[in-house]
């Protein structure tokens, strides 16, 4: 007797190698991290004098104008749809929520057609420039502050200012764009948001628990390799293929049971330097069925698990109803025991 066993997955991360940090202290870089991702940020105001219109833009095809290959990797992911009716649906429906959503999924002033004051009323903004805000987290959001350019290292560059002649002024560069530090203000939800002790986005946290930590592996050596700014994860069916090993266990001879098909079916998080998947979106199922003869499935024979956390908005607030998710190098198992009718196929 065969099984067929369907995995339908809807995350993670897979381990491409490491990356060494002997230049800048990691005090140095979280001093840095914190300065960057200062929210609210600050309007970046005017460009200085001799920026040409192209290197004083926001716009990402405008950065796209020399860096084509980021920004056509960029135009592939969910950072650049990060903006869409989910959010802006909330500035009608709950203003004070779309403030804090759009400090990831739009940072930039830049990309907010309207303020806050301090009493909680809108203002129209007059930094706001028209469309930026539906690009969702573009280029700038981050790698310029006050028109200053910032990246990662480069093959020959020395770390900090550039000293050359160059597009924008140059660029600062720090190795803190190669941390996960640098990831988890936006994929770490603070601990006052903790819902049976876990934020919604945890995902800093689940990497520092995680083996992967401990050997050095960053986030953005799994989810940008080589630089690539593509961002694949849990939407990315090869991507999250690569993030489990799937296990499938049939007794056989005398450890058969008569009359029934039963199997344990294995799903070791053996990629993912997180949780699998990592927030409460995702879900993934497996299931299994018996096929018959004629190759449609047995009646009654198909049994489902579903891995992901469920949390509910109650009257009471959120309740986290379940939790499933698999753990870094864990394992998740399930069993499958249905009667084993004649005519099975597999």
């Amino acid at each position: 007797m065969r099984l067929t066993i369907l995995i339908v997955m809807v995350t993670a991360g897979v381990l491409f190698g490491t990356v060494t940090f002997s230049q800048e202290s990691s005090k140095g870089i979280g001093e840095f991290v914190t300065k960057h991702w200062r929210f609210p940020f600050a309007p970046n105001g005017q460009p200085p004098k001799g920026f040409s219109p192209l290197e004083a833009s926001l716009d990402p095809k405008d950065c796209g104008t020399c860096h084509p290959v980021q920004f056509n990797d960029w135009k592939t992911t969910l950072h650049a749809k990060a903006m869409g009716p989910g959010v802006i649906g909330q500035w009608a429906d709950n203003p004070a929520m779309a403030r804090d959503c759009v400090l990831c999924h739009a940072p930039l002033v830049e990309q907010q057609p309207y303020l806050f004051t301090q009493s909680g009323s809108m203002v129209k903004n007059k930094a706001y420039v028209k469309g930026l805000d539906s690009k969702g987290l573009i280029c700038a959001a981050c790698h310029v502050r006050q028109h200053e350019h910032f990246g990662p290292p480069k093959a020959g560059k020395p770390l900090g200012p550039s000293v050359e002649k160059a597009p924008h002024g140059g660029v600062t560069r720090t190795t803190a764009f190669e941390r996960s530090e640098f990831c988890s203000e936006c994929h770490q939800h603070h601990p006052s948001t903790a819902i049976n002790g876990k934020p919604i986005e945890n995902t800093y946290v689940e990497w520092k628990a995680s083996p992967y930590a401990k050997l050095g592996v960053q986030c953005q050596d799994c989810h940008m390799p080589s630089r690539r700014h593509l961002w694949r994860g849990i939407h990315d069916k090869e991507m999250t293929a690569r993030a489990v090993t799937l296990g499938v266990e049939i007794p056989r001879g005398k450890d058969a049971i008569p009359g029934r098909a039963v199997a344990k079916i294995s799903l070791i998080n053996s990629g993912a330097g997180h949780m699998f998947p990592t927030y409460m979106i995702p879900a993934v199922f497996i299931r299994v069925e018996l096929q018959a003869q004629d190759g449609k499935m047995v009646a009654g024979s198909r049994r489902t698990d579903r891995i992901q956390r469920i949390l509910e908005f109650t009257n009471q607030g959120w309740v986290e109803r379940s939790d499933t998710r698999i753990a870094p190098q864990k394992t998740h198992v399930f069993n499958y025991n249905v009667p084993n009718p004649r005519g099975v196929k597999r």
